[in-house]
């Protein structure tokens, strides 16, 4: 079993001088070594055990940095559990993540301020700690401490089993569910993912997806710290097309989104869009296009698909490279145990799953955790699908009612249309799709009426999710409804 402290101490000996992490400062990327990122997380452990903070719940507020991914490898390392939340969220979020794990301290970056400014009048015995304001002070009271031991690594080992990680679903209920992982779960991806692509020290990573999210954080992040691959990250979402071409990446993770947007502006010229040094494209998050996922291959570009969930520490599923197969979403990795059951009479049914990869359970919550495994110890993962002969994986819908969206969101059909229905009781139904990457909406009317829809749609998306906003909708009267009322 991986011990990360072992992998620290590692990357230490072989690393230390390499550059490791790239941001951007003032336009131009600044690099820190792989030495003094571990430097840093040690010194930061130090002071965080020194407040008490031994297997405490220790939040992260703030946007893809250096600082939150030496936050991240301290806490989970040496000190506790690391709560991840997306820097998306408002008060009200926060707030209710707080109360569902009890968390005894947030170190925030220092656009969250506002925010942690509200959170500080309502708990006032939590520690704060900004990043930009506090490190620096922080990482020298760290470095005292540690000086002390005999040796740098001098801490007490965690647990393989025990919780180190929470990190947030989108959801498909009203607020997104606590993910426990464990270093097995978030280890347990390693030796499949070398079975398909073998980074090492030479290769760069371009990471844009959000260090809250198992992909960008597991996959993207920590296991740079075994392969020894560099990373930039990117200084904004805006600047993806520019970034690429200034880094010239050889590793490059995404969602179908970005893929079709690349598709649809360089079809011509695709190759030139990822540089010129280009090894892996990983694509996870939601089916897509098989017709473009084609096109990507027939470009010489080498896409790999993946399939996983927030539930599976993102280690599930991921195609070997030259498969010609464009249906399937990945060959099920060797060390996990899939299974489809209650299959229809085609051989469709609910993909379940155990394994090393399988979460701990939903933080404070029994009830959903209990019913999200089988009664023998399966985790259901709510998508309907079958596997080959070939242990490749297809998946052809939801058991829920719930679409896909292009981030891989989950998008709730019953919530969205309990909450127009709420608002006009004339509506017989209601079908939504996703057309563009965006999300449509059919509204049938039992009868006309004098509704001011623009109004309603406005109200519904300013209290929704940002990903179950609707984009596009058309309001069409029922004949059905009125020939059956007839």
């Amino acid at each position: 079993m991986i011990k990360i402290e072992e992998v620290l101490k590692s990357d230490y000996q072989k690393w230390k001088n390499n550059d490791y992490i790239f941001e951007k400062e003032n336009g131009r990327y600044k690099s820190i070594t792989f030495g003094k990122f571990i430097e840093k997380s040690v010194y930061l452990a130090e002071y965080l055990l020194s407040k008490n903070l031994k297997g405490k719940k220790i939040m992260i507020f703030s946007e893809n940095s250096i600082n939150w991914m030496i936050t991240d490898i301290a806490i989970m390392s040496y000190v506790g559990e690391s709560v991840t939340i997306s820097k998306e969220w408002k008060y009200d979020d926060v707030d209710y993540a707080i109360n569902l794990l009890n968390v005894d301290c947030i170190i925030y970056s220092s656009s969250k301020k506002e925010i942690v400014n509200q959170l500080k009048n309502k708990y006032k015995e939590m520690l704060y700690i900004c990043m930009e304001e506090k490190y620096q002070e922080i990482l020298k009271i760290g470095k005292e401490l540690n000086n002390k031991k005999s040796e740098m690594f001098d801490f007490e080992s965690k647990n393989s089993d025990e919780c180190v990680k929470i990190i947030f679903t989108s959801g498909t209920s009203a607020m997104p569910k606590a993910v426990k992982l464990s270093l097995k779960n978030i280890f347990a991806g390693a030796k499949p993912l070398s079975l398909r692509a073998k980074p090492d020290e030479n290769d760069i990573c371009y990471l844009f997806l959000p260090l809250t999210h198992t992909y960008g954080n597991i996959y993207n992040f920590v296991y740079s710290l075994l392969f020894g691959f560099k990373i930039y990250l990117a200084s904004s979402t805006q600047e993806i097309p520019k970034e690429l071409l200034e880094v010239n990446p050889t590793i490059f993770c995404s969602v179908p989104l970005i893929y079709i947007n690349m598709y649809n502006v360089a079809k011509d010229n695709l190759t030139k869009v990822f540089g010129n040094r280009i090894r892996y494209l990983f694509c996870g998050g939601a089916n897509w296009d098989k017709n473009i996922r084609k096109f990507y291959k027939d470009s010489g570009l080498n896409l790999l698909e993946a399939y996983a969930l927030s539930e599976t520490a993102s280690s599930f599923a991921i195609e070997y490279p030259n498969r010609d197969d464009f249906e399937s979403v990945g060959t099920i990795f060797e060390n996990i145990d899939v299974k489809i059951i209650d299959k229809s009479e085609n051989g469709h049914g609910e993909i379940v799953v155990k394994g090393d990869n399988v979460f701990l359970g939903y933080a404070n919550n029994e009830e959903e955790t209990k019913k999200a495994f089988t009664d023998d110890g399966y985790f259901k993962t709510g998508d309907i699908g079958f596997i080959d002969d070939k242990n490749k994986l297809y998946i052809v819908g939801r058991k829920k009612k719930i679409l896909l969206g292009s981030k891989g969101e989950n998008i709730s059909i019953n919530r969205i249309s309990n909450k127009l229905k709420e608002a006009n009781n004339n509506i017989s139904s209601i079908k939504l799709f996703i057309k563009n990457e965006k999300l449509n909406c059919l509204i049938y009317l039992k009868k006309e009426d004098s509704t001011n829809w623009e109004k309603v749609i406005y109200d519904y998306n300013n209290n929704c999710p940002k990903y179950e906003r609707i984009e596009e909708y058309q309001i069409i009267i029922d004949s059905v409804y009125t020939r059956l009322k007839q």
